[in-house]
């Protein structure tokens, strides 16, 4: 590294160490130094010339590549430094690019300070092949960290028009494609636009479909599945997990490159989710269940967390609460470090589990900081009116029903602008709020009448016991005895058909008293 002797090396070295300044860090395979103070450092660094400075950080990186041997991933981040300070552009692009796909999920900070060097590094190299392609691969992988880390992260909007402009340039269709994708769960996740998340997952599987790569034609189904979801057309969604689950075989891994996770996972989530909440919570719950263990053996810690809010969600709504905490336990701890859109929806879990637990005060400080949390963030935004709803629910039970109708009715406003239907609960505890402050029974009603319409939309049938129980409510605050049967009778039906014999019971002793 310099071009003193060995034996003045070593001197220099001694004299160093009896002077205090460097110490020993390492003696074994090779002999490792290091300032004790920053201080020291920056003096000894700044007191070389510039040039000096340009040709020792070059002879760094080379000795760091030459000796790095097999745990070179782990030495490109430092390789990255030094390259840059040598004022190796494109080699420093390089290096950072190994670093972001080394660092991966696992620290997806990391991951994209290192995406964001390489566009910043390379858009000083002109418009070559490399730097092109660089371009195109820093900002498409960047903005697959997007909705995880949320819009304060970064300017994603500029990252999707560099992309796509320089995926253009060199006609690259799969990464137009990847990009269209992942701005589509920017738009919709965090900015809070279901039409967007839908309209831009649909131009990013329109344009996959032109090629014939099987990876891309997955991963970007990943997305128009997600995006169909949130958007409440439940039935495309399972469409379109049918046909991912049929495109990607037995392959959990096809298509994680495009989507950041794991497509055959995503399709079998999404289907799990809708069989629960349409048609079955016991087949439903089975499947997340297999899934969720499917995907921790595929090694996919982030979906299996999310299997697990799916399991909590299933067991939330049709009451099936055994064990509820322990889901909400398991969802916490694997999306912990996980970005914050893993932390977020795992909280959701553990709101049902204080709710079933009836520590309404708890769950309004967790819902409270995690809505808090999405605002701050920018994170997972089309999911500000789960966390409306729980804090709205909770309020409601602890007598504050003022604030809780004001809770209940932001995330009904929230569903109605983003034309998401992610959280429909939001309407019954706006009724349940409108009924305990005896607003006008046309309003309620107009209410309840909406909420049919999503639940008829989306197919959740597992709402519609509590859906007629409050039509009963506002049947008998009205005077209107025949109605409050008939809404029991329907409420009872669905309760009976979707397993819930509480609630079934409960429907039944009313039913009694009516006649």
């Amino acid at each position: 590294m310099t071009d003193l002797a060995a034996s003045e090396r070593a001197g220099a070295l001694e004299r160093l160490k009896a002077g205090d300044f460097i110490y020993e860090r390492a003696l074994y395979p090779v002999f490792e130094y290091a300032f004790k103070h920053p201080l020291t450092h920056e003096v000894a660094y700044q007191s070389q010339l510039q040039n000096r400075r340009v040709v020792v950080h070059a002879a760094v990186a080379r000795a760091l590549e030459a000796h790095a041997g097999d745990k070179i991933d782990e030495q490109a981040a430092l390789l990255a430094h030094h390259c840059e300070l040598a004022g190796e552009v494109l080699n420093a692009a390089r290096w950072h690019k190994r670093a972001a796909e080394w660092a991966g999920l696992n620290d997806i900070n990391a991951a994209l300070y290192h995406w964001l060097r390489v566009r910043a590094l390379v858009s000083s190299t002109g418009d070559d092949a490399e730097s092109t392609a660089l371009t195109v691969m820093a900002c498409s992988r960047a903005l697959t960290l997007g909705w995880r880390l949320g819009e304060s992260a970064a300017e994603w909007s500029a990252l999707f028009e560099d992309g796509c402009a320089a995926a253009e340039r060199a006609g690259d269709l799969r990464a137009l494609s990847m990009l269209n994708a992942n701005w589509s769960a920017l738009s919709g996740l965090t900015r809070g636009s279901a039409d967007e998340y839908v309209r831009f997952s649909a131009a990013a599987v329109s344009i996959a479909d032109r090629t014939t790569d099987a990876a891309l034609r997955s991963g970007t189904r990943a997305f128009l599945t997600y995006a169909h979801w949130y958007r409440g057309d439940w039935r495309e969604a399972e469409r379109v997990a049918e046909d991912l689950i049929a495109l990607a075989g037995d392959d959990p891994d096809l298509g994680t490159t495009v989507a950041g996770l794991s497509p055959l996972i995503a399709a079998y989530q999404t289907r799990a989710y809708i069989i629960g909440f349409t048609r079955d919570p016991v087949l439903g719950l089975q499947e997340a269940r297999r899934v969720r263990q499917y995907a921790l053996d595929s090694g996919y810690r982030d979906m299996a967390s999310w299997l697990a809010v799916v399991e909590g969600e299933i067991m939330y709504a049709s009451r099936r609460t055994d064990g509820i905490g322990s889901v909400a336990q398991d969802a916490m701890s694997l999306a912990k470090d996980r970005g914050a859109a893993m932390e977020i929806m795992a909280s959701g879990t553990f709101c049902n589990a204080l709710a079933i637990q009836g520590d309404w005060q708890s769950m309004v400080q967790v819902a409270t900081d995690t809505l808090r949390r999405i605002r701050e963030t920018g994170t997972l935004g089309l999911w500000e009116p789960l966390f409306l709803a729980h804090i709205a629910k909770a309020q409601l039970e602890l007598g504050l029903v003022s604030l809780g109708r004001a809770a209940a009715q932001a995330g009904v406003d929230f569903m109605r602008e983003s034309k998401s239907v992610f959280s429909p609960r939001g309407y019954a505890v706006l009724a349940r709020a409108q009924l305990a402050l005896n607003e006008p029974a046309a309003v309620i009603a107009g209410t309840l009448d909406e909420y049919e319409a999503l639940l008829t939309l989306t197919g959740i049938h597992v709402y519609e016991g509590e859906l007629h129980e409050l039509r009963a409510q506002l049947a008998e605050s009205e005077g209107q005895n025949p109605a409050r049967t008939a809404a029991l009778a329907r409420a009872h039906e669905c309760y009976t058909r979707f397993g819930m014999a509480a609630q079934a019971t409960r429907v039944a002793d009313a039913r009694g008293d009516a006649a």
